[in-house]
């Protein structure tokens, strides 16, 4: 699981003037930053955007907004990752040919990804 977070504590004079009605504005902030994140998520099986979840979080400290991407790959898709190699362990990796039939190998070469922090991005997109 990743998580993004952004703090947000108004002027105590503000959330005396405005009592509660800050909680409802964040979490409209929340939601927004969760719908911008899951649109920009990339696909595949959709699994990575299904996962994305914005709330406010009261706790600690007051008006923390929070996206988590609650599967276990979406830190390398965030943060990317550097080449590197990758082995079956004990099995032969087999996937398909550029003739169509199957090729086999002990290893592969995996020539890493580039990061892509659609959370941070949302979260952004919403507060600036």
């Amino acid at each position: 699981m990743l998580v993004r977070t952004i703090h947000f504590t108004p002027a105590p004079n503000l959330q005396a003037q405005l009592g509660g009605a800050i909680s409802p504005g964040m979490a409209a902030k929340a939601n927004r930053a969760q719908q911008i994140a899951k649109s920009r998520a990339p696909r595949d099986t959709g699994k990575l955007a299904a996962s994305i979840e914005g709330r406010l979080i009261n706790s600690p400290k007051p008006g923390t907004i929070s996206l988590e991407a609650k599967i276990n790959y979406a830190k390398y898709v965030i943060h990317g990752t550097d080449a590197h190699p990758i082995g079956p362990g004990s099995k032969t990796l087999k996937f398909p040919g550029s003739g169509g039939g199957p090729v086999f190998r002990s290893k592969v070469s995996h020539p890493g990804s580039k990061k892509n922090d659609f959370l941070s991005d949302a979260i952004r997109e919403v507060f600036d």
